[in-house]
């Protein structure tokens, strides 16, 4: 793939194409120096790229690939199989936006795929909590699920 030679519009020297007909030199001089106010987190500050600084745009751009590297991590699990998790969604509702991984046997440390069972928020409290998780559980049962009973905490004051 070849570079495009310009003459820059800027210094008027001949140079390869950065962008906007400018070299990188002035290219890096007019636009990537430039304080603007970031239009996520509303901060004055060096501007990155698409009116965001660079922690907001890694941040918006890069989330998903944050979250399945930490789940990944946290769980001992490959990429492929946290991507095939949160795609699935809860297995209750089909909610993917936000997961939560529970535990069937209750053993945080057994990170087995065949033990591990994704659920919104909502249901995840739902199924271990003392009022729901009757419902809850005959939920996943019927789905095909069978899960023990939670053995519930209750906090002391």
């Amino acid at each position: 793939m070849g570079r495009t030679i310009i003459k820059c519009l800027k210094c008027g020297d001949i140079k390869e194409q950065h962008a906007k007909g400018l070299c990188y030199s002035c290219y890096k001089k007019e636009y990537r120096q430039k304080n603007i106010i970031c239009s996520n987190c509303k901060r004055n500050i060096k501007r990155h790229t698409k009116d965001l600084c660079a922690g907001c745009y890694n941040t918006l751009n890069f989330k998903d690939y944050t979250k399945n590297n930490n789940l990944s991590k946290k769980y001992n699990l490959s990429i492929d199989q946290i991507n095939k998790l949160r795609k699935g969604g809860c297995v209750i509702c089909g909610w993917s936006k936000k997961i939560h991984i529970h535990h069937k046997d209750q053993n945080k440390e057994n990170n087995n795929i065949d033990n591990i069972l994704v659920l919104c928020p909502n249901h995840h409290y739902a199924l271990h909590s003392k009022d729901y998780q009757k419902e809850t559980i005959l939920e996943l049962k019927n789905i095909g699920i069978i899960v023990p009973e939670v053995i519930v905490q209750i906090k002391k004051s």
